[in-house]
C-alpha cells in the first residue's frame, strides 16, 4: 500500500479534441499531477461523488468515516479517498498513528459490503519537504478523483473536500448531490458548517463569528464573491477543477486560493441544507487558520478576536456600486476614484487602478465581461490586501464581537451583544 510521491516533469503540450473532456482531464494530469495513478481498479459505473480527506496524525479518523458511513445513500455511487501522509522527518508516533489510520480505512471498507460506497487509502510516507503539507495532500486526492471521473468520461462528477476531524450530517451526501442537480451550471460551492460549541467554547465561538462576520461584511459592501473558503466544507465539479488548474500546494490557505479561482468562473453557490461539523481543537500544524486562531484566543484568556473594522467595508461599497452602474449603462462610464474614501484612493493608486480600468474597458466586449474582468482583478485576495492596507493606515482592528454587532445594526437587524448569541444570529442568516 505504501507509495512515494514523485513530481511529474512533463511539460509536453497535449493535443486535445474539443469534445473529449476526459482527454482534457488526462492532459491536465500529465502536466500537473504530483503523483501517478494510485487506484488500479476501475471506478463504479455510476460513480458521481468522491470525498477527499487529507489525513496526517489523525487519531479521530474513525469518527469521521463513521459519520460518512451513516449518511443516507445518494443516487450516485460514492468513493472516499483518505490521503494519509507524513513528511520524511515525521516522528515515530506520527508514523505509527498514520499506520493505524491506514488500517482503519481498510477495516471500514471491508465492513461496508456495499459496492456503491468504497473507501480507499492513498498512503504516502516520508515525503520530501516540498511535498509535505495539506495543500499537496488535498491536491493528490483531488487529482485522483478527477482521474476517476476522467476514466468514466464524467465531467459533472462532484469532488468534495473534507477533513479527518470532521463530522457530517446524515443528509450530507444527498444534500450536496441534490444541490448541484438543481444548479447544473454551478461549477463549485461552499457547504454550510458549524463548529461544536461544547464546554468552554469561547475560542471557537469567537473564530467562527469572525469567519461569518467577514463574509457578511463583504456582502454589505456589495462584493459578489462573498463566500466561505473553508477546506473541509467545499465541493467542485471535476470539469471546473481541471479547467482552473486544480488544487495548489500551499501549506496553509490552500482552500482560499483554490476557491478564489473557482469563484472567477461565476455561478459559485452555497449548499445550505446540510451541515458539516469541523473540529474546534487547538493546533499548530499550519501558520494560520482555525487551530492557530483558537490557540491565540485561549492564550489571551478571554472571548473575542481581532477583526477588520466594518468601516473599511463601508468604504468599498461606493466602488462596487460604480462598477455595477457602469455595467447597467452599457459599460460606457468607467469607475473613477473621485469621491471615494481617501484610504481606498491611496490603495487604488498604488494598484495602478486607472491603467487597469482602461485595459479592462479595451478588452470587455459586453457589460457582463466588464464586470467579470473587474472582479477577476479585484479578486478576494485583492480585497484582503485592501483590508490589511486600510487596517495599517486608517482603521485599526476591533474586537470581532463589536464588529459583528455593529454590522448587523447597520443592516437594520436586531443585534445581540453577547458573543454566543451573535454567532447564533449569524448562523441563522447563513442557513436561510
Amino acid at each position: 500500500m505504501s507509495r512515494i510521491l514523485s513530481i511529474s516533469n512533463s511539460n509536453e503540450a497535449p493535443t486535445l479534441r474539443p469534445d473529449g473532456w476526459e482527454r482534457k482531464a488526462k492532459a491536465y494530469l500529465r502536466k500537473h499531477q504530483l503523483v501517478p495513478r494510485q487506484l488500479d481498479g476501475p471506478p463504479h459505473a455510476e460513480l458521481g461523488i468522491v470525498v477527499v480527506i487529507p489525513c496526517y496524525n489523525e487519531p479521530d479518523l474513525r469518527l469521521t468515516l463513521d459519520s460518512l458511513q451513516a449518511c443516507r445513500s445518494p443516487r450516485a455511487a460514492v468513493e472516499v479517498l483518505v490521503v494519509i501522509n507524513a513528511p520524511e522527518d515525521a516522528g515515530t508516533r506520527v508514523l505509527q498513528q498514520n499506520r493505524r489510520s491506514l488500517q482503519t480505512v481498510q477495516d471500514v471498507d471491508r465492513s461496508l459490503g456495499d459496492p456503491r460506497l468504497r473507501l480507499h487509502a492513498l498512503y504516502f510516507s516520508e515525503l520530501p519537504p516540498e511535498l509535505a503539507g495539506v495543500g499537496c495532500a488535498r491536491k493528490a486526492g483531488m487529482d485522483e478523483a478527477s482521474r476517476r471521473f476522467a476514466d468514466l468520461g464524467r465531467p459533472e462528477g462532484l469532488i468534495l473536500s473534507l477533513d479527518a476531524d470532521c463530522r457530517v450530517a446524515p443528509d450530507y451526501l444527498q444534500a450536496v448531490e441534490s444541490h448541484f442537480a438543481c444548479n447544473p451550471k454551478s461549477p463549485a460551492g461552499s457547504i454550510y458548517f458549524e463548529h461544536p460549541l461544547d464546554g468552554d467554547c469561547a475560542g471557537i465561538m469567537s473564530y467562527e463569528l469572525f469567519l461569518r462576520y467577514y463574509v457578511h461584511a463583504l456582502r454589505f459592501s456589495g462584493y459578489p464573491h462573498a463566500f466561505q473558503t473553508v477546506g473541509s466544507a467545499m465541493a467542485v465539479r471535476a470539469n471546473a477543477y481541471v479547467k482552473q488548474g486544480g488544487m495548489n500546494r500551499r501549506r496553509a490557505g490552500e482552500d482560499f486560493y483554490f476557491l478564489q479561482k473557482l469563484m472567477a468562473l461565476g455561478r459559485f453557490s452555497e449548499v445550505r441544507d446540510t451541515v458539516i461539523s469541523p473540529s474546534a481543537r487547538r493546533s499548530t500544524r499550519v501558520p494560520f487558520g482555525t487551530g492557530q486562531a483558537i490557540g491565540q484566543i485561549e492564550l489571551s484568556g478571554h472571548a473575542g478576536y481581532p477583526a477588520f473594522s466594518p468601516r473599511l467595508f463601508r468604504d468599498l461599497a461606493p466602488l462596487f456600486g460604480r462598477v455595477e452602474r457602469a455595467c447597467e449603462l452599457g459599460f460606457q462610464p468607467l469607475p473613477r476614484w473621485a469621491g471615494l474614501a481617501p484610504v481606498l484612493v491611496d490603495f487604488l493608486r498604488g494598484a495602478g487602478f486607472d491603467d487597469k480600468m482602461l485595459e479592462i474597458r479595451r478588452n470587455a466586449v459586453s457589460p457582463r465581461t466588464l464586470r467579470q474582468r473587474f472582479y477577476n482583478w479585484f479578486n478576494p485576495f485583492r480585497v484582503l490586501k485592501f483590508a490589511n492596507f486600510a487596517t495599517a493606515s486608517a482603521y485599526p482592528k476591533v474586537d470581532v464581537i463589536h464588529a459583528a454587532h455593529q454590522l448587523l445594526q447597520w443592516r437594520g437587524i436586531q443585534a445581540p451583544e453577547n458573543g454566543l448569541e451573535l454567532l447564533r444570529a449569524y448562523r441563522e442568516l447563513d442557513s436561510e
